[in-house]
């Protein structure tokens, strides 16, 4: 086992379904849900072995591990993923790469808790606590947009 710092940003996040580009910028949708590890859970992460970058990503929707989430009945429909992210957050961790690649072991609607390799303590079935935010402390709020093609949700980028 060595020693590492595992960065992360816990968050919050919500899902919602609609029709048209309209409806998705007037925030005029229906919500599909939100998920089940909110402000426990991370959608970025990077490790550290001491000061040098080891591994960093970004949890994409729809991710292979993802628990909670079937995007089947949104065929050719706008998802919008609204994020909520708390200030970074830096802990101490070990990591075993015969044990794992860092990626998510599980996802739930695009967050994560436990991570491929990773070990936040001495227990094996390690995950992240769920964090708790300072009283002055807000999240930053923000959206990403997707349409839903042959089940597969494809980020839409430059279209606000």
């Amino acid at each position: 086992m060595n020693k590492c710092t595992f960065v992360y940003w816990p968050a919050f996040t919500f899902l919602y379904g609609c029709e048209t580009k309209e409806q998705a910028l007037n925030e005029d949708f229906e919500l599909i849900g939100e998920s089940y590890v909110n402000s426990q859970g991370t959608f970025e992460y990077e490790i550290f072995d001491k000061d040098k970058s080891i591994f960093k990503y970004e949890i994409p929707l729809n991710h292979p591990e993802e628990e909670d989430l079937d995007l089947s009945e949104w065929e050719g429909k706008i998802i919008v993923r609204e994020i909520n992210v708390y200030s970074e957050q830096s802990i101490e961790a070990f990591y075993d790469m015969d044990e794992g690649n860092f990626e998510p072991g599980s996802v739930f609607m695009g967050l994560a808790v436990n991570f491929g390799g990773i070990l936040f303590g001495e227990d094996e079935e390690s995950e992240l606590e769920e964090y708790y935010p300072e009283n002055d402390e807000s999240e930053e709020r923000f959206f990403k947009y997707y349409k839903i093609t042959n089940g597969i949700p494809v980020e839409l980028e430059y279209w606000y």
